[in-house]
């Protein structure tokens, strides 16, 4: 009875990480809101985007201190990484902003109905910071805005980008 008891409760914390899909990232401030797709990766969130809200085009990573990589687009790019998965925290990420070329501290939770709390910052302690819940798209949302996963070995190629 213990052993069912121990993989009954081992499993529903399975799913309490499953973090794999797409979201909906709201406009804030004056930042602009984007669909993204995020996925676990060897223990840690990674994110990347994949069409802006308002349908317009992507842009360029412009602010890239590679020039080489200032022509690539901003979407199928990694821009958050390293945030650990534990349970439902998220914690000791770096996510980077394409809009205003800055790297914010990040960490987060994940919410009971699957959507992500995340906050980002300059610094480290969190004090100057701001949070946004990234809405988990259901199937039909997904299907309904045609958002389709770049492709993983391209993606994950960005990670190796300086």
């Amino acid at each position: 009875m213990k052993k069912v008891l121990f993989l009954m409760i081992a499993t529903l914390s399975l799913r309490a990480v499953d973090i794999d899909g797409f979201y909906k990232v709201p406009n804030f401030l004056m930042y602009k809101g984007a669909y993204v797709y995020a996925f676990n990766y060897h223990g840690q969130m990674l994110a990347y985007g994949v069409a802006n809200l308002n349908n317009t085009p992507a842009k360029k990573d412009t602010c890239n201190p590679n020039k080489k990589l200032r022509t690539r687009s901003d979407k199928g790019v990694i821009f958050l990484k390293d945030l650990r998965i534990s349970n439902t925290k998220l914690e000791g990420g770096i996510s980077y902003n394409f809009q205003d070329c800055f790297q914010y501290y990040t960490k987060g939770e994940i919410l009971q109905n699957g959507d992500l709390k995340l906050t980002f910052s300059l610094d480290s302690t969190f004090v100057f910071a701001k949070s946004v819940i990234w809405h988990r798209l259901s199937e039909s949302e997904i299907k309904e805005l045609h958002l389709e996963p770049f492709s993983f070995d391209e993606v994950i190629k960005t990670l190796q980008d300086k």
